[in-house]
């Protein structure tokens, strides 16, 4: 990824595995499972990654790990895009626009959430239903445009320069 691609795309996990990897950022470990779908802001709106999405846009998370925005803050190289004040550090970008790192999923379908809460609970474990996710007893679209936007955007500005 250093040296053969345009621009590489770590997702959830990849996402704090690859700042480990590049800049020896840490993960840590979160009290309770981040669950559900948030909103997020855009902090660079010179970032192409989010061109057409509102200030306020929604994105799914499922994770039971984060990365501070302290400990991003200190590496000149990289610029914290998107935050969450419930979900934290949500997109950062290397300045070459090579590393992009997404904390959460907007790769995941209208269903993907619903499917993981069931599983989990039919294995027993204590799992919380997923956080502004449910309308009634059905899953609420709020993200799958904002997925359609980031990988749009992300093919056509960081791939195709």
């Amino acid at each position: 990824t250093k040296t053969n691609v345009k621009s590489t795309l770590h997702i959830c996990w990849g996402g704090q595995a690859g700042l480990y990897y590049h800049y020896k950022i840490p993960k840590n470990l979160l009290p309770d499972k981040k669950f559900g779908v948030f909103k997020h802001f855009i902090n660079d709106n010179n970032s192409l990654l989010v061109n057409g999405l509102e200030q306020n846009f929604m994105a799914p998370h499922s994770r039971h790990t984060t990365v501070s925005a302290e400990n991003i803050e200190k590496v000149d190289d990289l610029i914290i895009t998107s935050f969450s004040n419930e979900a934290g550090v949500f997109l950062v970008e290397n300045k070459e626009k090579t590393q992009i790192f997404d904390m959460g999923h907007l790769e995941y379908d209208l269903y993907t959430l619903d499917r993981e809460f069931k599983r989990d609970k039919e294995k027993g474990l204590e799992i919380k239903e997923p956080d502004n996710y449910y309308e009634g007893n059905e899953p609420k679209d709020t993200w799958r445009q904002n997925g359609d936007i980031f990988y749009s955007n992300w093919v056509n500005y960081y791939l195709d320069k």
